[in-house]
This record gives structure tokens, sequence and C-alpha cells, in this order.
């Protein structure tokens, strides 16, 4: 394979792509097999094009995983991806250039090999149980409040965002304090689930 624009090449590294190619350039593969851009970064790392995939979760959350599988991953698509102790699901809000674009503009992106991996296209039992999930999270968000009352916290409870395997969830409250181990604990005893305490204050 070669490069089809003209461009300053070094030695192919195992991925298609070359060591001496400027930051910030673009590099397209004459390859059926690859059918995608090499993309190098500010930092020197070369990913293709449509290996990095932008997810958006509830609250408008938006993280990047990376489609290692090469997945055929459309806007809009639910994507399951992993996440710590199981998976979640999400759906892709940027693919293929706008997501390797965003990604190499920001500032201080993570290593490309350390991305959370998307898993697959959700199925229609993913999504069923995914949208159940959600069903829980009013119940979360007044557990939290509740209990914030008993421990006579001052804090405000704003929202929830239960993981689609129903095995973990966020709550995201303000506050000028941190919450501390014990209420954590109270609240994934009621829940059944971990929980993750974000200060939004912070």
């Amino acid at each position: 394979m070669g490069c089809e624009k003209a461009c300053t090449c070094g030695n192919n590294d195992s991925r298609g792509g070359h060591h001496d190619a400027a930051p910030g350039s673009v590099i397209t593969l004459n390859s059926n097999v690859f059918n995608s851009e090499v993309i190098v970064t500010n930092h020197g790392q070369l990913f293709f094009e449509n290996e990095i995939v932008e997810v958006r979760f509830k609250n408008n959350r938006k993280e990047f995983y990376r489609n290692s599988n090469r997945l055929d991953i459309k806007m809009y698509d639910r994507v399951v991806v992993s996440a710590v102790g199981g998976y979640d699901v999400g759906t892709a809000s940027l693919v293929r250039t706008g997501a390797a674009n965003k990604f190499r503009s920001m500032e201080n992106h993570p290593e490309i090999k350390s991305l959370p991996a998307i898993k697959r296209k959700a199925s229609e039992i993913e999504i069923h149980n995914w949208l159940e999930a959600r069903k829980k999270e009013k119940a979360i968000i007044d557990s939290a409040r509740t209990l914030a009352r008993e421990m006579k916290l001052n804090v405000s409870i704003l929202n929830s965002e239960c993981r689609a395997d129903q095995l973990a969830a966020n709550i995201y409250y303000s506050s000028n304090i941190s919450l501390n181990g014990d209420y954590r604990q109270g609240l994934m005893e009621v829940s059944g689930m971990d929980i993750n305490l974000v200060n939004i204050a912070n």
C-alpha cells in the first residue's frame, strides 16, 4: 500500500502509517482493507480515521471510544461500549472525519490505545435493557435526596445516570463539600449498584 497524496514518508509502521509524517497531517491509504485515512495527531500518534468514535450519553456527556474492530458505525447508531466491570450503551455523535478531527484538535488528548473500546452495535435487547435502566434513575435520585436529608448533608442532588447493564450509576450533585464514603455506601446498599459521585460544583 502507498500514499495517494504526495507526502514525506519514512518507514511504514505496522499500521500502514508513516513514522516521519508531519503532525496534524492526513495520509490516504490506497487499500480496500482499511478504507480509511491515517490521521497524525499533534503529538505524533497515528490512528485510522474510522478508529475514533465520539459517543453521547445522558446530559449530553460525550466521550471518545476506540473502534478497533473497524465496525461500520454511523451517526446516531446505538453502540455498546466497555465500562469498568461491565458495559454501557450510548449514541454515536461523531464518526470518521468529524470524530478524528475533534480528537486531533484536543490539546491534551489521551493515548489512543488507552481509550475504552466500542464492543459492538447495540442489539434490540440491549437497547431495551438500556431504556429499562433509565427508568430506575428517578428512584435513585429520590433515594439520594432522602439519604442526604437523613445524614443532614448540605448538598443538592441534581441528577442520576444509570448504566445500561444496571450495575453502576452516576449521581450528580452540587455542594461545597465532598460526600463521604458512608453516604456512597448507603446509596449502594439501597440501589444495589456501584455508585459514582460527581460534584459539578468543582
